[in-house]
């Protein structure tokens, strides 16, 4: 078993970023675009072009909650990449410690 580092495929994402907070203003702006889309038809301002605006609007906010999700994912992703690899030294330390142990009785019992 190596102790080199693990490597890293994604970008790094900022430490201090909130998530959370960032995807729940995302999607309060898709809920504001979708309620001013149905003003527009409530006011029977919904022309084609008015709604084309509307829905390119209500697009925008959805692609800023999918590249949210995105960032989250790739984080979970390298935090469960990173859970296995703790797992995978713990079993091994654990292994070598078990041996230790073993190892180290048996000398005491030859002396």
């Amino acid at each position: 078993m190596t102790n080199a580092p693990l490597s890293n495929p994604w970008p790094e994402l900022p430490e201090d970023e909130d998530f959370r907070a960032v995807i729940e203003q995302a999607i309060r702006d898709t809920r504001q675009a979708i309620q001013e889309a149905l003003g527009y038809i409530e006011r029977q301002e919904d022309g084609p072009v008015t709604m084309r605006y509307a829905l390119t609007d209500i697009d925008k906010a959805v692609t800023a909650i999918e590249c949210e999700t995105w960032y989250l994912s790739g984080a979970l992703d390298r935090f469960q990449t990173i859970a296995a690899k703790l797992l995978e030294q713990r079993d091994e330390a654990l292994r070598q410690r078990d041996l230790l142990i073993a190892v180290s009785g048996l000398r005491r019992h030859k002396k």
